[in-house]
């Protein structure tokens, strides 16, 4: 792990206790999960992954949609609060995963479903983590990312472990068609309204992003 990955996960290791208390983090997961439920006809039969799942808002949101789902990250704080929240819950199908895979082997797992939210940003080598996505899908399954537009890096400021101040769409799209994804579509999920400096507020849109698995 390089000192930049370590600033990372300290960060997210610190936020991990407060950072489901910011309204704007709970209405953009509440519009990704919906987005996902829209654009992806989810089973009950599906195994998914959410890579870099935070404390699990998106994932808590559509598990009764789905027959399981391995929440990966990095923080090992983040994944204990997620324990924490499925078991006040009850929700029995979450299981947690720490993961990193720019640096850790591919999980054996397969899936039908693999799903980011406002993730791919904190990743240098995007490309290659869209390979191992891929590799870890079963044929015909589903790849959602949700992230910001590019924009000119106002939104996270001096926030450590940002790779990339959002995506273009197209660009993106290309990418997961070189990949091997087809079917390719993007909508608009969430405008997220954030101060940038005192008294002035600036919209940032974000994306989901959908593609399928040849096979």
């Amino acid at each position: 792990m390089n000192s930049d990955q370590k600033k990372q996960m300290a960060y997210f290791d610190q936020a991990a206790r407060t950072w489901d208390e910011k309204p704007n983090r709970i209405r953009l997961a509440a519009a990704v999960a919906q987005a996902l439920e829209r654009e992806i006809p989810l089973e009950h039969k599906m195994n998914a992954m959410e890579y870099g799942c935070g404390t699990g808002l998106v994932s808590v949101a559509i598990a009764h949609r789905v027959g399981s789902i391995t929440a990966a990250d990095i923080s090992p704080e983040m994944l204990k609060v997620l324990d924490e929240k499925t078991k006040d819950m009850g929700i029995e199908n979450i299981t947690t995963m720490l993961l990193d895979l720019t640096r850790h082997p591919l999980p054996r797992e397969r899936f039908h479903l693999i799903y980011t939210s406002m993730t791919l940003h904190h990743i240098g080598p995007v490309e290659k983590l869209i390979e191992k996505f891929y590799r870890i899908l079963h044929p015909g399954g589903w790849l959602s990312i949700a992230d910001l537009d590019k924009e000119d890096g106002d939104f996270h400021g001096d926030v450590p472990g940002v790779a990339h101040q959002g995506f273009e769409r197209t660009g993106l799209e290309a990418l997961l068609a070189a990949k091997g994804f087809s079917g390719i579509r993007a909508v608009t999920a969430y405008e997220i309204v954030k101060e940038i400096r005192p008294g002035r507020t600036k919209r940032f849109p974000v994306f989901l992003m959908t593609g399928r698995k040849q096979g």
